[in-house]
């Protein structure tokens, strides 16, 4: 009786796990990532390469699609556009479970910076830059509190719970 049950117990907790293992294989191999799976290179539209666009047309957008290099995996995350200025901010930093695709920020910042974004169907080279002080602070705090209804200020960011990236054009070497 208690081998059988053991067994029912097991069938229970494996399908699950095989499940979710499947549809997170299934997304990294897909253009641009899933609500909650990091998906693979961001290879559909068009390349800009026209001069700095007008960020403030992402105001109404909830995030942005990030593609980073090393690995090559991309993730839904959340932009925040400040005086014609791009960032991506990453909340919960310190939490222990912090997302179901792993964290894009600690990858970023580990790499050499260098990603693509997709927004509202086309890329830009860009180069991110973890900002930790200065004016952007504030004004990104500001505008997390303000935009999205998430309660922000600079002590946050300073603190290292909320990382913020500046999204610069990439220079082509």
């Amino acid at each position: 009786m208690m081998v059988r049950l053991l067994q029912t117990l097991g069938i229970l907790l494996l399908l699950p796990a095989v499940a979710f293992m499947t549809l997170r294989n299934k997304h990294l191999s897909e253009d641009g990532p899933s609500l909650f799976f990091a998906g693979g290179p961001l290879v559909a539209g068009a390349m800009y390469s026209d001069r700095e666009p007008d960020w403030s047309v992402i105001i109404n957008t909830d995030n942005l699609e990030l593609q980073l290099y090393n690995p090559v995996r991309s993730y839904r995350v959340l932009a925040v556009p400040v005086n014609g200025r791009l960032y991506a901010v990453a909340p919960n930093m310190s939490a222990v479970w912090r997302s179901v695709q792993g964290h894009w920020a600690e990858q970023a910042a580990a790499g050499d910076g260098t990603a693509l974004i997709r927004v509202n169907g086309t890329r830009y080279s860009r180069r991110l830059i973890r900002i930790i002080d200065g004016d952007a602070i504030e004004a990104v705090a500001s505008t997390l509190s303000r935009q999205y209804d998430m309660p922000t200020t600079w002590r946050s960011i300073l603190s290292g719970n909320l990382w913020v990236f500046e999204l610069v054009p990439r220079v082509r070497e």
